[in-house]
This record gives structure tokens, sequence and C-alpha cells, in this order.
């Protein structure tokens, strides 16, 4: 963490404290001073400023006060989230929870955690609530983990997307009677949950394939995604296929196109595949198309998720309501706020939509 480093004199115009508190709150806003940043003890920064500990101190108390800062008993004194003028509206704000760009992007979900976002953030506008939102490393210190618990106490309910990579910290939460709601959360037991019905998603997009008269489907997917089980059970359940159906797998989006040539390559009989991502999909078009085959007509091609890109073809895919949940969630959150409310499960229907690729 970083420390304070200002050195200056207070003129006698205007009040010390004042000076103190807005010198260190323009730190915090231009991120001078970063969320996290622990500050040097009252009695150093007294010295380091030339004014009285008590001067200090209700400037620290009064920053505390006000959000910027949040302060652990023997722990000290940290730079909270920047909350911006709320106009008396700390009250009705939301804190949300996201994984850090890089656990988001190596998951391959930043677009639907934009849609998930937006459909937060339309839903608050509709219940005049704000968001605040948050981004908390996977492990935290006991240090950190305190002043993340602090943070998001600051706000009437914390919602999270996942719960896996914040099990610990929703549970604390719960524990505490502050309340909790986690977006596509597999932790059923702490707090509100808001999800949509996965196992139906890949039951809609494999019946279609079955309806449609394909027998020797395939499913493309990232390594070890749970959707393939689902895809098993799916094919398991109809009556004019009982097979186990092809898998084929990529580590990563960058790598999903020759991925894709290898399972093609691998899998000559297939005459259907369904895609666990969109962009994959879409790869999965290309390589068809690079080996002078085509869609449908030698191999349909069903996609998952949201649409991100039209493709050179129009997509059939099964859409997941990220932004129907977030709406749905901020609903849920508008109602129970309080500290005692009856938990509540909601779980969005996904849809299916139909195109030439199928």
């Amino acid at each position: 963490m970083s420390h304070v480093s200002t050195h200056f004199e207070i003129s006698r115009e205007v009040s010390k404290k004042r000076k103190i508190y807005n010198m260190l709150l323009a730190d915090i806003q231009d991120g001078s001073l970063p969320v996290g940043t622990r500050l040097p003890t009252t009695a150093k920064l007294s010295e380091q400023w030339r004014v009285a500990h008590a001067t200090a101190h209700a400037a620290l108390k009064e920053l505390s006060r006000d959000g910027w800062l949040v302060r652990h008993p023997r722990q000290g004194t940290f730079v909270s989230s920047p909350i911006q003028n709320l106009n008396g509206h700390l009250k009705l704000t939301l804190g949300m929870v996201l994984p850090p760009r890089q656990d988001i992007e190596a998951a391959f979900c930043r677009l639907e955690t934009f849609e998930i976002l937006q459909g937060l953030t339309a839903g608050a506008r509709k219940v005049g609530w704000h968001v605040r939102i948050e981004t908390i490393p996977d492990h935290l210190s006991v240090e950190r983990k305190k002043h993340a618990m602090e943070v998001l106490k600051q706000t009437p309910i914390a919602a999270f997307i996942g719960s896996v990579q914040y099990s610990q910290l929703i549970k604390s939460l719960g524990a505490e009677g502050h309340p909790v709601v986690t977006l596509f959360g597999n932790d059923l037991e702490s707090g509100h949950v808001v999800n949509y019905d996965r196992p139906e998603a890949v039951r809609l997009g494999t019946q279609h394939l079955i309806d449609r008269g394909y027998r020797r489907i395939g499913f493309f997917c990232k390594t070890n995604d749970i959707k393939f089980q689902d895809f098993k059970t799916a094919l398991s359940e109809s009556e004019v296929f009982h097979g186990q159906g092809f898998t084929g797998d990529y580590s990563s989006l960058s790598g999903a196109e020759s991925a894709a040539r290898r399972f093609l390559q691998s899998n000559p009989g297939m005459d259907a595949i369904f895609a666990g991502n969109y962009h994959a999909a879409l790869a999965i078009v290309r390589e068809i198309r690079s080996a002078g085959l085509r869609v449908p007509q030698d191999i349909a091609v069903m996609g998952y998720g949201i649409e991100s890109d039209s493709g050179a073809i129009p997509l059939s895919y099964v859409r997941v309501p990220y932004w129907e949940c977030g709406v749905e969630a901020m609903k849920l959150i508008a109602q129970n706020h309080a500290a005692l409310y009856p938990r509540q499960i909601r779980t969005i229907p996904p849809e299916i939509i139909l195109r030439e690729s199928t």
C-alpha cells in the first residue's frame, strides 16, 4: 500500500481541519490515493501537517463519516471507494462486487458481465437507486477482508456476480445480518439468488437440433464447461437419440478457431454442433466454410449466450437472459433491503432464437 507523503503549511485563512479534508479528498478523487491505501497514524499525520493531533483526527473522522475513509480498530485507516455526491441517497445505494478484469477476461464473460450491469443499472433507474461498483480480488488477506466488509456495509445491500470466489465474504456479511444478493451463484445458502435456468437453456438448444432431424450432434465448449453435462443429460432424455454425442473443447477464445478445426477433423460424421459460447459458434461456422462445407446443409450450428457479432450467417442460438437477470435482481433488492427479509430465489427462463444456421 502507498502512504501519504504530502507536506504543506496550513494557511491561517482557511480552517485547518477543512484544508486537510479538501487536500485528502482531492488526492482520493484523482487517484493519487487509490482505494485500499493505508494512511499513516494520526500522530504522524499531525506532525507531517504541523497541526494539533485533535485537528488531524477531526479531519479523518469527517472523511470517514462521508464514506471516503474506513477505520479499523487496531488496523488503521484506509481509503474507501470514492462515493460520489449522492444527495442524501446513500441509503439507496447498491454495493456491486465484480471480480477483477483479468478474471472476467479469463472466464470469457466480459460481454455477459456488461449485460448484467446494464440490466442492474436500468433497474436501478426505475426504482431510484444508485449502483456503486467494487472490484475485489478473489483471495483476500484478513486485512483486506475487513476493509471489504466495511466498504460493503456502508450500503444497505451487497450484490455479487458469482459466489464461488466470494463465498466466505458472502457468508460473513450474511452472518452479520447484512442483506446480500448473488447473481448466477452456486451457493444457495446465503442471501437472495437470481439465476437463469442453465439446464433448460441447454435442453432447448439440444432438443431443437433433435427436432430438426439431426442425430450426430457435437458439443463445442471451453475446457471443463459444466454445460456439457447438461448436454449429455438432454441427449439421454430424448426418445430419438440415446448416444452421448461428441465433444471438443478450447482453453481460450483466441484459440477457438484452431480447436474448432481439430474438432471437425476428428469427428467427420457430425451433422450438427452446439457451441457453449456465441463466439465459439462463429468460429465453428468459419471453419466449416473453410473446409468447403455448408451451414446448415452439411453441418448445422447452434450458439449459446448473447449475440455479439452477426458473423457470416444469421446464427441460431439460446439467448441467456443476463440483462433480465440484472433488472430482476434490482427489483428484488429494492423490495428486500431491510436487515430482516424473507430469502428469495428467482430463476429467469432462457429463450431460443431461430435463424438460418439450423
